[in-house]
């Protein structure tokens, strides 16, 4: 029984032709690796993804890398354009140690997103302070 070349494809184990890589400005640049990520998109709405890292470095000050950019690249051995998913550091958890490995979970949300932080934000406009 043959096979056409996109069944062949299908049903061959495709792990190794993905590339993960994850960029948090502040750190250095292979300091961490990106073990899982969920990303959501919808139509009207922003997108927000985590994705879990891990470092071998256990002091990673996690207060400096909220509000900190972050690009997740995506990219596959036969297309020679990556995906880019980019986003700021919403929050961070440090999720414990796997061996040498220090694991933490970020969220990630466009920087538009913090618009929707404010609250009762007023403008004054053609009016004098006393």
């Amino acid at each position: 029984m043959e096979m056409d070349a996109t069944t062949h494809a299908i049903k061959t184990d495709q792990r190794h032709d993905l590339e993960f890589s994850i960029d948090l400005d502040g750190q250095p640049r292979d300091s961490l690796r990106l073990t899982g990520f969920t990303w959501e998109e919808t139509l009207a709405s922003l997108y927000h993804g985590t994705a879990t890292l891990a470092s071998r470095d256990p002091g990673i000050n996690l207060n400096d890398c909220i509000d900190r950019d972050v690009t997740l690249t995506l990219s596959h051995k036969y297309d020679a354009r990556p995906r880019y998913l980019h986003g700021i550091v919403e929050r961070i958890t440090a999720l414990g140690f796997a061996g040498h490995w220090a694991e933490y979970e970020i969220s990630i949300r466009p920087t538009l997103y913090r618009l929707g932080l404010t609250s009762d934000a007023r403008i004054f406009q053609q009016i004098s302070v006393p």
